[in-house]
């Protein structure tokens, strides 16, 4: 799919054409989906745009993100239970990424308990899974260009320190969690965490598969504004969006080779010969 689109581009005499549809497939995926399942669009909508792995890395991972779009917005279809709806959102998805296939996953993971104890146990068990993992991918050749420690430079301890601590946060309030909806977006957000946790130490670019289960913070974060003071859930979000944002920024700047997967940079005070200097 991204092929012909770039074809359409080139024909056309429009190189933007591209980044038009994709980032519209990219925004409208999380809209409606924000729209219609959000319990506070406007939280949600801060979220996605200020942790790192989420809307800053949409202008990097293009194709892996119309296909996180478009799952996402085939949540309808598990909610329905609707198994074939949602396998034609996932063949559709994977015309943009092929490792959307691991979104079947998802409509599996909807009506079960993860309890507390279970999720320990799975974060727990996900630090011991790596050799694992790096032993199978080691062996397809395919996929072994994603063995790249070396590149492991950037944000993947913090990223994983801060998915680790919101796992602890949700835990602490899984009893909160009393449909079947928020109990699902806990189920799919635990899951990522332990993909990530899984895959890290094998590099950068391996940590990618687990980005389709993390963005349903996004949905998970608002299931819990009913559990504190309004203004002062807001007013937590906001700083919190804040420090993200701000930090992910000035990570940029002092280190702008810091991420291989999104190699953009900030060119406040910048000339464009420093800007041509990294590579």
């Amino acid at each position: 799919m991204p092929m012909y689109l770039i074809e359409l581009a080139r024909y056309t005499g429009f190189a933007q054409l591209f980044f038009i549809i994709t980032s519209f497939i990219i925004v409208y995926g999380i809209h409606h989906t924000l729209r219609r399942y959000s319990k506070d669009y406007l939280v949600s909508l801060l979220i996605f745009i200020s942790v790192p792995h989420f809307y800053l890395s949409s202008f990097g991972i293009v194709r892996q993100y119309c296909a996180i779009a478009i799952l996402f917005y085939g949540i309808k279809y598990i909610v329905q239970r609707n198994f074939y709806y949602y396998l034609a959102i996932v063949a559709l998805a994977m015309m943009f990424h092929y490792s959307a296939i691991i979104g079947i996953v998802f409509y599996f993971l909807y009506r079960i308990e993860l309890n507390r104890f279970i999720t320990s146990s799975l974060i727990i068990a996900s630090f011991f899974t790596t050799p694992v993992l790096y032993y199978i991918i080691e062996h397809l050749p395919k996929y072994s260009d994603y063995i790249l420690p070396v590149l492991n430079r950037g944000t993947g301890a913090k990223m994983q320190l801060f998915l680790l601590l919101s796992a602890v946060i949700f835990m602490f309030f899984y009893n909160s969690f009393k449909s079947t909806e928020s109990k699902f977006y806990y189920n799919v957000f635990i899951v990522g965490v332990c993909t990530y946790n899984a895959f890290l130490f094998i590099g950068d670019f391996a940590t990618r598969i687990s980005y389709y289960f993390i963005i349903y913070l996004i949905l998970l974060i608002p299931e819990l504004k009913y559990k504190f003071e309004k203004k002062q859930f807001y007013l937590a979000t906001v700083l919190f969006s804040i420090l993200l944002y701000a930090t992910s920024f000035y990570l940029s700047y002092k280190e702008p080779t810091k991420n291989a997967l999104v190699p953009y940079q900030i060119f406040l005070s910048k000339s464009v010969d420093d800007i041509k200097l990294v590579k």
